[in-house]
């Protein structure tokens, strides 16, 4: 491996954040594992849309690349496929195999979750860089995110929003090839992950042609495969529309939503997303604020809303709020604990919940611009 590779490595990798991780992961074996008993000890311990996913993400491990997309239904990015087409392949079942399986994979999900977020805060002292990143692992696996994107067949509910601060940390070291590769792999998990574009704007010289590049690499390495199949179906889909969605109160009479309002949804959200990442860009809370932005836009313009959407929101809340709390910022962070709680506790978090999680987030960012602006302390920009 050539040696600037190596220093690269090293310093996205630093080996004190990976020992600080994996540590976390063991000490919370306990948790997840009684989490991953609780779902296997079920009578359908697997995980939901398992019946396409598992065969799918088989089809990839055997070859079979054609029938992967064969048909609409399946949604997800090779990465997610895989995770459940292992299962399939070795014909995963009863309680010991489900067991194993879950904990497995609810082990690197938290370390993954722990490491991406102790890496995008990353100014704090050790001890409490520790005690943040336990912080976080336990809040994720106790209120049930981690369990639950695997139980719903989403684990891309946490990865995709995970890799979108990654992608921003990146970002603002300008390091852009990489920002478009990290985002490209957010794709392969789910094609929503390419609503994260956005992050690239948080550095203060973004190179659009260096992430772009990255990204379009990676995606086509990802899913190009599959399409040179001729048959790749997954832009044949079409979703129902919710009741209790913005899309139904604009347009009553519309029944489904196809992947070209979906392009139409995605370019408002990156709107959105950009213009936050825009003003948000010298701010320190800007790494968190366009996340939790383009997540919140997602939900509010998206047709349907089930339960599980709101894990990216949760799980990048319980983020930034570690983060408040090293830097000892101790009345947003009380803040952003209540509205953490208030969301994870609000059980129908319907499309008014969304709303006004986006407001909320809008009028912070409008509040960061209009501070930085007013003021010529650099002091004040540092803290904001």
């Amino acid at each position: 491996m050539p040696r600037k590779v190596r220093l690269w490595l090293a310093d996205l990798l630093p080996s004190g954040l990976v020992q600080r991780a994996l540590v976390v992961t063991a000490l919370l074996l306990p948790v997840y594992t009684i989490a991953a008993y609780a779902l296997a000890i079920t009578s359908y311990p697997d995980p939901v849309d398992y019946a396409f996913f598992g065969p799918s993400g088989a089809d990839i491990l055997t070859g079979q690349w054609s029938r992967v997309y064969e048909n609409g239904v399946v949604q997800a990015g090779p990465l997610e496929l895989l995770v459940f087409g292992v299962a399939y392949a070795i014909g995963l079942q009863g309680f010991v195999g489900w067991l194993v399986y879950y904990t497995v994979f609810m082990a690197l999900l938290t370390f993954g979750v722990v490491f991406a977020f102790l890496l995008a805060i990353g100014d704090g002292g050790r001890t409490r860089l520790f005690y943040a990143g336990l912080g976080i692992g336990a809040a994720a696996c106790l209120g049930w995110f981690i369990p639950l994107s695997l139980l719903a067949g989403h684990p891309s509910q946490i990865v995709i929003p995970v890799s979108w601060v990654v992608a921003g940390f990146l970002a603002k070291r300008a390091q852009f090839v990489a920002v478009g590769v990290v985002i490209g792999l957010a794709v392969g998990w789910e094609l929503w992950g390419i609503l994260g574009i956005p992050v690239v704007l948080l550095a203060a010289k973004p190179n659009l042609v260096k992430a772009a590049t990255g990204g379009l690499v990676t995606v086509l390495v990802l899913f190009l495969p599959f399409v040179l199949t001729g048959v790749f179906n997954m832009f044949e889909f079409s979703w129902p529309i919710g009741k209790n969605t913005l899309v139904h109160l604009l347009w009553p009479s519309l029944t489904e939503f196809p992947w070209v309002l979906r392009l139409a949804q995605s370019v408002l959200v990156l709107a959105i997303g950009s213009a936050t990442a825009i003003l948000s860009r010298r701010s320190m809370h800007g790494l968190w604020l366009v996340p939790l932005t383009i997540v919140a836009a997602r939900l509010v313009t998206d047709p349907t809303l089930y339960g599980y959407y709101w894990i990216a929101a949760l799980i990048l809340m319980i983020g930034f709020t570690a983060a408040l709390i090293v830097r000892s910022q101790w009345v947003m962070a009380g803040a952003a604990l209540i509205v953490t709680v208030g969301l994870w506790a609000y059980t129908t978090k319907g499309l008014v919940a969304a709303a006004v999680l986006l407001l909320v987030l809008l009028a912070c960012t409008a509040w960061i611009a209009v501070a930085q602006r007013r003021s010529g302390s650099l002091i004040l920009r540092e803290a904001l």
